[in-house]
This record gives C-alpha cells, sequence and structure tokens, in this order.
C-alpha cells in the first residue's frame, strides 16, 4: 500500500504543471473563513498525453510498476489508468486543489478539496483499491451526500465537490464537513482580501499563511507583550511556477506586514526579536514537551510541564500573568 500510496503521488506532482488560476471555483467557497493556512494546487492547460507519455517511458516509473504489477496487478492497472487519464478516477485533476488548516476550538482541523467529476466512478475505484488492500471502507448516504469515515475525520462527497477533514483530536467531523460544505461564500476564505489578492496571483504550487490564528490568541497575547507589538493580520505569499514553452521556472515569495510593524525600522523589528529571547520562551510559552531543544535544559522543561500542564488554553489570564512573571525570574536565572 506504501508503494501505491508513493507512485501515485509521485504521477500526481508529475502531471500539475503551471498556469495562472482563472475563474474562481465554486469549491474554493468549502474553505473556512478563519483557516490560516492554504496550499493551493493549479494543474493548467497542458498536452496530457505528452505528459503520460513522457511519464510511462520513464525507467523508474516501468521499474517500479512493474514491480506492483507482482505485488497486485488490479492496483497497477488502476494506477496506469489513472496517470494514461487522470479523470479516470472520477475527481476532475484539471481544477484547482486546496489544502487548508484552521481552528476549531481549541483543536486544529486540517482539509482537501477538489472538484468532483463522476461520483459513481470514484466510488468504483475506492472500491477497488479498498478490496485489492483489504481495507474496511464502506460508504454510506449522508443526507444528500455520501460519506467514508475514519479515525478522526471524514472524506465526504456530492456531484460537484469532494472533502476530506481531519482533526488531531476526535470531533465530530461529519458535522463539520456538512457546515464546510453548505457554508455560504461569504463564510468562506473567499471573504479574506489578501488571500483573494494571494489568489489573483497564483501559479502551479502557491502556499498562504495568516499570522491571525484564533483558537491561539493567549499564547499570541503573551507574545505580543514579550514584543511590544501586536502580531496579527500578518500574511506570507509563495508561488512556485513552470513554463514549459519558454523553460523558465519561477517563484515568487513575500511578506506583508501589518502597519504597527511597517512603521517600524528593520533593525528596530531585529533588536525587539533579540532582545525578547522568544527562542527560550515560546516553547514554554506553548507547553512543549521537547522545549530544551530549543535552548532549555530538560529538567527545566520537565519542571514547567510539572507546574503549568500542557495545555495553555485551559490557564485564567491570572495564571498567564503569573506565569510570565516567573518566565522572566527563572529565564534571568537560567541565563546566569
Amino acid at each position: 500500500m506504501k508503494r501505491t500510496i508513493q507512485l501515485i503521488s509521485t504521477a500526481i506532482i508529475l502531471l500539475l504543471i503551471v498556469s495562472s488560476c482563472g475563474k474562481q471555483p465554486a469549491h474554493m467557497n468549502v474553505i473556512p473563513g478563519d483557516a490560516f493556512g492554504v496550499m493551493l494546487i493549479n494543474p493548467g492547460d497542458f498536452d496530457r498525453e505528452k505528459t503520460a507519455e513522457q511519464i510511462q517511458s520513464n525507467e523508474d516509473y516501468k521499474e517500479t510498476l512493474e514491480e506492483l504489477k507482482k505485488e497486485n496487478e488490479e492496483m497497477a492497472k488502476i494506477l496506469d489508468d489513472f496517470i494514461k487519464d487522470p479523470s479516470s478516477i472520477g475527481i476532475n485533476t484539471e481544477s484547482e486543489m486546496y489544502f487548508f488548516v484552521a481552528p476549531l476550538d481549541k483543536n486544529m482541523i486540517f482539509g482537501m478539496v477538489m472538484e468532483m467529476q463522476k461520483p459513481s466512478k470514484f466510488e468504483e475505484v475506492l472500491k477497488k483499491i479498498a478490496k485489492e488492500e483489504e481495507m474496511p471502507v464502506e460508504i454510506e448516504d449522508a443526507d444528500g451526500f455520501q460519506k467514508v469515515t475514519f479515525p478522526n475525520g471524514i472524506a465526504i462527497w456530492d456531484s460537484k465537490r469532494i472533502l476530506v477533514l481531519a482533526s488531531d483530536t476526535a470531533i465530530d467531523a461529519e458535522k463539520e464537513a456538512k457546515k464546510l460544505l453548505n457554508q455560504k461564500a461569504s463564510e468562506s476564505i473567499s471573504q479574506n482580501k489578501d488571500y483573494m489578492d494571494f489568489y489573483g496571483n497564483c501559479l502551479g504550487l502557491n502556499f498562504w499563511m495568516s499570522s491571525s490564528i484564533d483558537n491561539l490568541k493567549n499564547e499570541m497575547e503573551m507574545i505580543e507583550s514579550m514584543l511590544g507589538v501586536k502580531l496579527s493580520k500578518n500574511f506570507a505569499h509563495l508561488h512556485l511556477g513552470w513554463d514549459d514553452k519558454i523553460g523558465e521556472f519561477t517563484m515568487t515569495f513575500k511578506i506583508r506586514v501589518n502597519e504597527e510593524i511597517r512603521s517600524m525600522d528593520p533593525e528596530e523589528i531585529i533588536q525587539l526579536i533579540e532582545d525578547s529571547e522568544l527562542d527560550q520562551k515560546i516553547p514554554m510559552l506553548l507547553g512543549q514537551k521537547n522545549a530544551y531543544q530549543y535552548g532549555m535544559e530538560e529538567d527545566y522543561a520537565d519542571e514547567y510541564l510539572e507546574d503549568y500542564g500542557e495545555n495553555m488554553e485551559d490557564l485564567s489570564e491570572e495564571d498567564l500573568e503569573e506565569l510570565y512573571k516567573e518566565l522572566e525570574a527563572e529565564m534571568e536565572n537560567y541565563e546566569e
């Protein structure tokens, strides 16, 4: 199964070639408005038949495919069909694909959303893979959707979109997935002006990040108090593209800072970071078990975790204030 996943992942990457994003697709509105990280893959327009031939003539690909055939001929056929015709899996691989991360209460959710092309074909391929790999997969009805559940997550689709949603902890995945699939455009990421500016410049592989994370406000406020400057409303854009016609690779990276940081001199920003000693304090504020890897002794990190626990969200404002004072004092002792 691992080899199959690696082959399919490699094939998808090879089949993706860049172009500028066109009209905003409807399935982008599945991304929640409070998402703080998005990866966008835009396949673009190109000669798929030529690309498939190039992949199939690749010696490494042919060798690996032959090995897979010996292990599982049906899985090898599914992969080879996908290379010849990516739409054979029932998903529109010519449309944009999105991966996102967003806050949910005290947790984080991770999602992938794509445009569905032929649900029946997708379900057929899914059942074949499940059978060949002996995986317990059951497709169920879900109020106008079809779904497959797994620990801490769900894959859910209709005739237009497919959403895979997961979390780092137990959540009501079906409830959250339906909420996203049914949300209005005004509730989605498309209402974020900076994201839409980013979207207007997208190439083949694109990353968008925001420093505004709703369920980390306490931790962010603590860091802001150390720096003496607001950290919300900062954004990062990364665009990677390849123009096959002229043989040109393009990479664009930009960071957009908020008005308060914008008014500061670069040297002043660097000095603030150095004075704050965030490389030592942030791990403690986030309650990381491996905090000592950031410059603290292991016994000190263990003592911190024993005193305050791992979940900063459970601390009151009074606790945070007391913790900040203790950190100041303890860090001075640590430096000595």
